[in-house]
């Protein structure tokens, strides 16, 4: 969580996994760190804090978990690629791509 003052100006929200299916980026039994929610408010955005407090919590899940996955939602998805891939360094594994009918 980050603060400016008393305000709550971004946070991120997650559980660490034990795995217990084999993907193309893990394997059984690793323990991963399932990032659901990193947000920071609209009004201190693009100020480096989302990678700052990214940053924060994988140096501190360092010696915890083998590996970091995040499912992403967004309206925003070239940024939200871009954030996630370009900036943080994560790979790009797979999407799921809708289409409501």
């Amino acid at each position: 969580m980050a603060r400016e003052d008393d305000t709550i100006i971004a946070y991120a929200l997650g559980d660490i996994k034990i795995l217990t299916e084999k993907t193309s980026y893990n394997a059984i039994g690793e323990s991963a760190f399932e990032l659901d929610e990193l947000y920071v408010k609209l009004e201190y955005r693009s100020q480096g804090i989302g990678q700052e407090l990214y940053r924060f919590m994988e140096n501190d899940l360092l010696n915890k978990v083998s590996v970091i996955s995040v499912i992403a939602a967004s309206y925003h998805y070239f940024e939200l690629l871009k954030f996630y891939s370009d900036d943080l360094g994560m790979s790009f594994n797979h999407a799921l791509l809708t289409k409501r009918l």
